[in-house]
């Protein structure tokens, strides 16, 4: 397993990649819009330029997700990867919304045009920007909708843009998958949101310019939106149960299983549990032990648990460690149907047994035991056992 070190490293760098990119590409699709003579690349760039903020969300939050913990944030602020991965889910999801609504408005104004001499004159623009465009719409709209059917320079750009972005979102989810990272992998998903935006949106407008199938554009549009936004609403579930301590991946339950089962001095263990903090896990379960060990050795038991499976998974950043006697895990027992911890009997304080058992001792044998000297008491099959020594 990576070290936390190498693992933030490599988030930042693979972030840093897609700024650097975006940047290139805002720049690239600048350059070739105004030689094309093309506003739709104009756009574009401006969308690239757009995208740096779902880049930057995501660097802030790893760097944060990855900070050690302090007094302030005892477990660490790995939550901010939650958080970051949810704002990225809101970003994708609102572009969906305001790209579907913009090409349902223009598919609507395509299928009511009156004349056949107006449709001859709609260009890919007129489908997409309206003389009454509202300026929010257009700049989280779709990809290379613009004023004037474009030609085959921008179609190029647009191709280029799209193997980049593809690129990006391969390099990035892999990433994102090695590091167990859920922003780094949401905003992979934004650059294959966009990758996919250009691509319908090439068809589409290929369409219009090659075979005058004006009607392609908008709905390509449309077919880009409902795909972004169930990106977006995956990615946001997602956040959402990670941030409301939804049940991990089994697969990582049976790792850590794997581990415990080896462990020596462990009789047997129960109700683990682990929960999903940014790229780490926190861990607790109940492990079993002969109840005749003294405190101090059960103590050594559960630390050489904590650290077999710390050293293990340097995924889990925190473990608790709870010890029952061999044959009583049940005194603290997890019911999914209880929401409080039921609690079983013989869990009375040490001195009021002891006190009791001193007065039987005196009522019964005060002749011949003078006091109590030792007084140790055991759960063993949930049963209370006590020894004593007297004088």
């Amino acid at each position: 397993t990576e070290k936390a070190s190498d693992v933030k490293k490599k988030c930042i760098r693979i972030t840093k990649i897609g700024i650097w990119s975006n940047v290139g590409l805002a720049i690239f699709k600048g350059i070739g819009g105004i030689i094309g003579s093309s506003t739709a690349l104009i756009a574009d760039a401006v969308h690239s330029f757009s995208d740096l903020c779902s880049d930057f969300v995501t660097l802030y939050a790893v760097k944060k997700a990855h900070e050690k913990s302090s007094k302030k944030f005892p477990y660490g602020q790995g939550r901010m990867e939650s958080i970051g991965s949810l704002t990225i889910a809101t970003i994708l999801v609102y572009s969906s919304l305001m790209t579907g609504y913009h090409s349902a408005q223009n598919m609507i104004k395509y299928i009511t045009e009156e004349t056949s001499s107006k449709i001859d004159e709609l260009t890919v623009s007129s489908l997409i920007h309206s003389d009454d465009h509202n300026p929010i719409l257009d700049y989280f709209s779709t990809d290379l909708f613009s004023s004037q059917t474009p030609g085959v320079l921008a179609l190029s750009v647009v191709a280029i843009s799209i193997l980049v972005k593809e690129y990006l979102y391969r390099i990035t989810l892999k990433v994102g998958k090695e590091t167990n990272s859920s922003v780094v992998m949401g905003n992979a998903w934004h650059h294959r949101s966009d990758s996919l935006s250009s691509i319908f949106a090439l068809i589409g407008i290929s369409g219009s310019y090659f075979f005058d199938l004006l009607f392609l554009d908008p709905l390509s549009g449309i077919v880009v939106a409902m795909l972004i936004g169930k990106v977006g609403l995956n990615i946001g579930r997602d956040s959402i149960y990670e941030l409301t301590d939804r049940v991990v991946d089994k697969k990582i339950l049976k790792e850590l299983k794997n581990i415990i089962e080896i462990i020596p001095d462990v009789d047997s263990y129960h109700n683990l549990r682990a929960r999903k903090m940014g790229p780490y896990y926190i861990v607790d379960l109940q492990i079993a032990v002969d109840p005749l060990l003294s405190i101090s050795s059960a103590h050594q038991i559960a630390e050489r648990v904590r650290s077999e499976i710390m050293k293990k998974n340097e995924r889990v950043n925190e473990m608790l460690v709870h010890i029952v006697p061999k044959g009583s895990q049940n005194i603290t027992s997890y019911d999914e149907n209880e929401k409080q911890t039921s609690i079983k009997p013989f869990l009375k304080p040490m001195k009021e047994v002891e006190q009791e058992v001193n007065n039987i001792l005196k009522l019964n044998f005060s002749r011949d035991i003078k006091e109590i000297s030792h007084f140790t008491m055991y759960f063993i099959e949930s049963k209370l056992h006590i020894k004593i020594e007297v004088v």
